[in-house]
């Protein structure tokens, strides 16, 4: 149950990626659009991770 909340956060941000992407690649070039958007999931990766504690290396065990 706990992990309900990053479901439905990780569905909606997904969801509004193909949009989103649509919207940005008729202003910028596809690559800088594919290099922003990875950047930014990496971002938010790593603000999960460290928010839930679980991004330190005795959690992969």
């Amino acid at each position: 149950m706990e992990y309900l909340l990053w479901v439905i956060v990780a569905l909606l941000a997904y969801g509004l990626m193909a949009p989103l992407t649509s919207v940005v690649t008729s202003n910028v070039p596809p690559a800088v659009a594919l290099f922003l958007s990875t950047t930014i999931f990496l971002f938010l990766t790593a603000v999960v991770l460290v928010a839930t504690r679980t991004g330190r290396p005795a959690d992969a065990k």
